[in-house]
């Protein structure tokens, strides 16, 4: 086991002042800006309250970002933060060094926290004021400035967060000089927070709505709901991102009635001055009614997502002559049915973001072979295309090949995913594997005689609704078909992770610039199908971030013995680290509940002993010999907060040394 590390004189100083609480609140008027941000840290790990709070009145920055130093719901460091915020506004007369704008409670400038230079500090802060000019605030002399609070929210149906709720009610107190002010808002369904009620328009009205960008509403909703949201989001004027899905329509409204909600909920979008990227799903009012939408947008989009809706043939001419969309980068009409609409509408939309659109999704849309090849010359044309998705469309072998022609100038495209061609499916309408393979391989070739591909996916359906498939990677034909076992049609980052499982070494090397929604997928299914080397290359690559780790499978032992035996990288050695030991790891969160007898823990624990906080050892079949073998070791925990044991079979007094031996971890609550 290793040494700890000596601590900096940072560190030191910080301790020697928090033996004396009056002595720390005296000097905070004469302490240098560059201790704050440790000493701050050090008061708050050794809840010293009155100290944080004093820290809160002199803090020396105008921006306090707290959110990274506070756990997952907890409410104590954000009501000791309040309380010195309190004796701030309290105050008569407004302090000289008052310089604190800015509370943030969202999970950002972490750097701030581990640099403590005046220049960092000064650097966060600046990139704080340039993403939002609403911080921006003018000196006001003799007056007290009000105090701004960033959060991100996310609105549930009932919402028990007591921090949320405890913040709401604060600010609501406080409404003359606290302003509260949300970057991103996901809405879950109609907000109630505990015994209070805490609807969307209370919520919305306690808010500062120019500070919203992005707005997302992930709920079944009725129309007429979505229509008394409408004044409220034509007051987003700083909005980039809207998503909005599953809005339903009651049988029962009248045709006038109708036409209202729409009229009224559509005619917001004029305000959306700065809308960048709309997202809409499953929302059966947009039949119809596509032109009432773009036609109220002012300014070009970047990415416009239309997926499993019903649009008319009027929707799509409307779509292909708006003028917001002659800057699109990125277009998806998955799941919106295009066998009725004439090939002429869909033609000039593609004609029209030709120059522009770098990924474009027509998964699912019913395309035949007469619509396609009107279709290939506008697609030809689209010479910045990197991603293009054409699963779940009715294509014969020859036209597929005509469409693959037409790629041929396209050398941007990275990832392309097209459907089985018709001649790979029986009578029953199920894809025969031998089939698909033999006409896979003849569209390959005729693809490598045109361009060097990067990453392309042939796939199909199956009798069970799985999707079948073949796929290449950098010109290499993955072993065996591609089985998804779902319904639902599979993502692009699902195709992936299955192509990097049957290239083992390809995965192996890609570990470390894999996309981190990529990493946690391929890491789920490498330990589904035990590939011991794929995960011993993931557990510790040299990017290291990991903080957590969850398994529940019961081949614990063989996948993690040999990556045990491997060393982690090492963070970022401290200049004044005099001592040098082993690695250490940065793992925070470690369950291996129903884990029978993980060989390797005794050599991971060791490796965490400085930063692990939760331990679940449940269900584990540990007996007397192997828990006295990790008692040393778990001794050494001293982060420890949550220690989780039960269901193991353990005697009295090994339980009592198991006991003795936390007597140091004192902070296990």
């Amino acid at each position: 086991m290793s040494m700890k590390a000596p601590p900096t004189l940072l560190q030191l100083a910080g301790q020697s002042l928090l033996r004396n609480e009056a002595l720390a609140i005296s000097a905070l008027q004469t302490l240098p800006m560059e201790l704050f941000p440790p000493l701050f840290m050090e008061a708050l790990t050794r809840r010293h309250t009155e100290v944080v709070k004093a820290m809160v009145q002199a803090w020396p920055f105008s921006c306090l970002p707290l959110g990274p130093l506070m756990k997952a719901g907890e409410l104590e460091t954000l009501q000791v933060a309040l309380d010195g915020i309190d004796m701030l506004l309290g105050q008569q007369v407004c302090p000289r060094r008052w310089k604190l704008q800015v509370l943030d409670l969202r999970s950002v400038h972490q750097n701030f926290w581990k640099v403590f230079s005046g220049a960092m500090v000064e650097y966060c802060i600046s990139q704080t004021k340039g993403k939002n000019k609403a911080l921006d605030i003018p000196p006001r002399t003799g007056v007290k400035p009000s105090l701004r609070l960033i959060v991100d929210l996310n609105l549930e149906l009932h919402d028990q967060d007591k921090l949320q709720i405890h913040l709401f009610e604060w600010v609501q107190q406080r409404k003359r000089s606290i302003q509260l002010c949300c970057r991103k808002m996901q809405i879950w369904g109609l907000c109630t927070c505990g015994s209070r009620t805490w609807p969307i328009h209370r919520v919305l009205g306690l808010l500062e709505l120019d500070w919203m960008e992005e707005v997302e509403m992930n709920c079944p909703l009725m129309l007429y709901t979505l229509a008394t949201f409408a004044p409220y989001l034509g007051q987003l004027r700083n909005l980039r991102k809207l998503r909005i899905s599953q809005i339903f329509v009651l049988a029962c409204i009248s045709p006038e009635q109708y036409e209202q909600l729409v009229a009224t909920f559509t005619s917001q979008f004029s305000k959306l001055s700065c809308l960048q990227q709309l997202c809409v799903s499953r929302a059966y009012f947009l039949h119809g009614h596509l032109q009432q939408v773009l036609r109220c947008l002012k300014t070009p989009l970047e990415s416009l997502s239309i997926t499993h809706c019903q649009l008319a043939e009027s929707d799509l001419e409307h779509l292909s002559q708006c003028p917001c969309i002659h800057q699109l980068k990125h277009l998806s009409l998955r799941g919106v049915p295009l066998i009725s609409v004439r090939y002429e509408a869909l033609q000039v939309l593609l004609e029209r973001v030709a120059d522009t659109v770098k990924t474009l999704d027509l998964e699912d849309c019913g395309i035949r072979d007469p619509q396609l090849t009107a279709l290939l010359p506008a697609l030809s044309h689209c010479s910045q295309l990197t991603m293009f998705s054409f699963f779940g469309n009715h294509i014969s072998m020859s036209v597929l090949k005509d469409l693959l022609h037409h790629t041929a100038r396209l050398c941007q495209l990275r990832q392309e995913l097209y459907p089985a061609p018709l001649e790979s499916y029986d009578g029953l309408g199920s894809v025969v594997t031998e089939r698909l393979t033999q006409h896979c391989a003849e569209l390959m070739d005729t693809l490598r005689a045109i361009r060097k591909p990067k990453m392309v996916l042939f796939g199909g359906l199956d009798l069970r609704g799985a999707r079948v498939g073949n796929g290449w990677v950098s010109d290499e034909l993955v072993s065996r078909p591609i089985r998804i076992s779902t319904e639902a049609p599979p993502t692009l980052q699902e195709l992936s992770v299955q192509i990097l499982l049957r290239n083992q070494a390809l995965a192996v090397s890609s570990v470390d610039s894999l996309l981190l929604g990529l990493f946690l997928q391929l890491f789920k299914e490498a330990f589904a199908c035990r590939n011991t080397e794929i995960l011993k290359a993931m557990v510790f690559p040299r990017r290291w971030k990991l903080q957590y780790l969850k398994t529940v499978h019961q081949n614990f032992r063989k996948v993690f013995s040999g990556a045990m035996a491997r060393d982690c990288v090492p963070q970022t050695k401290s200049r004044n680290q005099a001592v040098e030991g082993p690695p250490r790891t940065r793992l925070k969160h470690l369950s291996l509940r129903r884990v029978m007898g993980p060989e390797p823990l005794q050599v991971l624990l060791e490796k965490v002993t400085d930063n692990l906080k939760t331990l679940d050892l449940e269900d584990c079949e540990i007996r007397d010999p192997r828990l006295t073998a990790l008692l040393p070791s778990l001794s050494h925990c001293s982060q420890l907060t949550t220690f989780s044991f039960f269901e193991n079979h353990i005697s009295m007094s090994v339980l009592k040394d198991l006991l003795h031996h936390t007597v140091m971890l004192s902070q296990l609550s």
